[in-house]
């Protein structure tokens, strides 16, 4: 963090670390690292992202720096949730995450009788049990975009739809699937504002 008075040199001081921590910049016209004091020089890469925040709120310079750097943002103060789903195999239930609703393994303990699953902002927990706990109405309601491609395309692998699409009067469109297992995810969107 650095703080300073108008005109103090707070833009020119973060301008120069930046600069000589890129190593594309390092050495060019302008600043010669090996001019300057040792302590002076950052170490080559050590800035992963630079944001210029002035003017704008948390949440937009925590989008950016999640964009830069390739990762998944929760927002300022998020919550998030990842339901676990108690199954007697694993491996059925992670290739229908996977290969019908195209979530990625983030973990994938066998010895534990646990993987974690991800696509985009929503996590499932797979958790291997003799005896498996199912939901009898759904385990999730997972909120998609683009809600009719995702139901043919889960049609189209053979998913078994349990509920078609449906249009609630609460604003919601959804269908349930049912994975190897039993558990039944509902997939939805909102179409219109409840009201």
């Amino acid at each position: 963090m650095l703080t300073g008075g108008p005109g103090s040199g707070k833009s020119a001081v973060l301008g120069r670390l930046l600069w000589l921590a890129d190593p594309g910049r390092r050495g060019q016209e302008g600043i010669n690292a090996a001019r300057e004091p040792a302590v002076t020089v950052p170490p080559l890469g050590v800035i992963s992202v630079a944001v210029h925040a002035r003017g704008r709120t948390v949440d937009e310079v925590a989008a950016e720096v999640a964009q830069t750097l390739e990762i998944q943002e929760s927002g300022a103060g998020g919550l998030s949730c990842r339901p676990n789903l108690e199954v007697e195999d694993l491996a059925p239930a992670a290739a229908f995450l996977r290969d019908v609703l195209g979530f990625d393994v983030e973990v994938d303990e066998p010895e534990m009788g646990l993987m974690l699953l991800r696509r985009d902002a929503v996590g499932l927990a797979l958790v291997r049990s003799a005896d498996p706990g199912i939901n009898t109405t759904t385990a999730a309601y997972i909120g998609v975009t683009g809600v009719d491609d995702l139901h043919a395309q889960c049609a189209a692998r053979g998913a078994p739809v349990v509920t078609g699409l449906t249009d609630h009067p609460w604003g919601l469109r959804d269908f349930v699937v049912e994975m190897p297992g039993g558990h039944r995810l509902a997939l939805g969107e909102r179409i219109t504002q409840p009201g």
